[in-house]
This record gives structure tokens, C-alpha cells and sequence, in this order.
């Protein structure tokens, strides 16, 4: 199969782009579970803390 080469250059661009969303979707989700993981961890200090007054 015969793909001009404006029409290549146009696919690699939007791979590229879609490769950018992909990559983006990726941080914003180890971004949120990362500030799960801190809540939980603040959360844990604050009954330990607790525990440890009385």
C-alpha cells in the first residue's frame, strides 16, 4: 500500500500528538496517587501522634 508522503508526515504528527496525551494522562494520574499516598500518610502520623499523647 502506497501512502503519499504528506499523508506519512500528517500520521507521524498525530502519533506524536497522541504519544504527548498519553504521557500527559500518565503524570496527572501518578500526580493523584501520589497525593493519595501523602493524605494516607498524614493521616497515619495523626493517630500515631494521638496514641502516643496518652
Amino acid at each position: 500500500m502506497f501512502i503519499s508522503k504528506k499523508k506519512y508526515q500528517a500520521l507521524e504528527k498525530r502519533i506524536a500528538d497522541l504519544e504527548g496525551q498519553v504521557q500527559s494522562q500518565q503524570e496527572i494520574k501518578v500526580s493523584i496517587v501520589a497525593d493519595e499516598i501523602s493524605r494516607q500518610i498524614a493521616e497515619l502520623l495523626k493517630e500515631r501522634n494521638k496514641l502516643n499523647f496518652y
